[in-house]
């Protein structure tokens, strides 16, 4: 049986967080400003239960892990938030092969987070133009 290791852990958070980071429902506090090492740090307890769904261990996410989904969604609305967070999951997607980017997309309408916009995840992708994207709250 394998060990998830801490660094693992994180990097599958910072992933998880990032797909919140496009979705729109309730307002909750604003998360801190994209770059603070507080925007991922946040995000490591709530989004652990996420794990074993997004490296495709279970076939829905968990109870926990949904929480935490919409806790992090209403943390992050702004453009810059978005794109910060994609700059996250690129640079954890390129150290961890075992987290599938689609599942990681997946998350938001598992977990019955409305109106999620989250575009396919991948290493390429631009994440500047989230930053431009028009999403309610914004």
């Amino acid at each position: 049986m394998r060990t998830v290791s801490a660094r693992s852990s994180v990097a599958l958070v910072v992933i998880v967080a990032a797909v919140l980071v496009w979705t729109s429902s309730a307002s909750v506090a604003p998360a801190p400003a994209p770059g603070s090492e507080e925007t991922c740090g946040t995000v490591v307890g709530a989004l652990m239960p996420c794990l074993p769904f997004v490296q495709g261990k279970e076939k829905e996410p968990s109870k926990g892990c949904c929480s935490g989904a919409k806790r992090l969604d209403g943390e992050t609305k702004t453009g810059p938030q978005r794109v910060h967070a994609c700059e996250c999951i690129q640079t954890a997607m390129k150290t961890y092969s075992d987290i599938d980017g689609k599942l990681v997309s997946e998350v938001p309408k598992h977990c019955g987070i409305v109106d999620s916009k989250l575009p396919p995840i991948d290493v390429n992708m631009d994440c500047k133009t989230l930053g431009v994207l028009h999403y309610k709250g914004n």
